[in-house]
């Protein structure tokens, strides 16, 4: 008996769309707000789970979901990272025991954390105006 190349029309299963003109992805990459799991058929927990990226031009489309993910994340270690700078040269600066060079060493590594912190804002604050939405909207 010979197998037809093609399953009928009624048999075939409806391709899967996302909701919102979204875009499916295999694996999702970071958990941000954009990012949704929907199943096939709607309502069945037993039914297929897709992954779905908003794509809606409006906001900026799925780049802007990630992007926005990526700074989130940057946000939180440079936070950390310059909270670690500070406390480093705390310790430093309370055990220098009045060495002048250990003294302005501490003073600087202050300077230098409390600086890259400003530059940070500022850079987040034109990305924040540059994307649509804002970084945290």
């Amino acid at each position: 008996m010979l197998m037809p190349l093609a399953m009928p029309a009624t048999a075939q299963a409806a391709a899967f769309k996302c909701p919102n003109n979204g875009i499916e992805i295999g694996i999702p990459i970071l958990p941000v707000s954009g990012i949704s799991t929907v199943t096939d058929p709607p309502g069945d927990p037993s039914g297929v789970k897709h992954t779905c990226v908003a794509n809606d031009p409006k906001t900026g489309g799925a780049i802007v979901v990630y992007l926005k993910a990526i700074l989130q994340y940057l946000s939180g270690a440079v936070g950390l990272v310059v909270v670690l700078m500070l406390v480093i040269a705390g310790i430093q600066y309370i055990t220098s025991v009045g060495d002048p060079g250990r003294i302005k060493s501490a003073k600087d590594r202050i300077t230098n954390a409390i600086i890259a912190l400003a530059l940070f804002i500022f850079g987040f604050a034109i990305l924040s105006f540059i994307i649509p939405g804002g970084i945290l909207g």
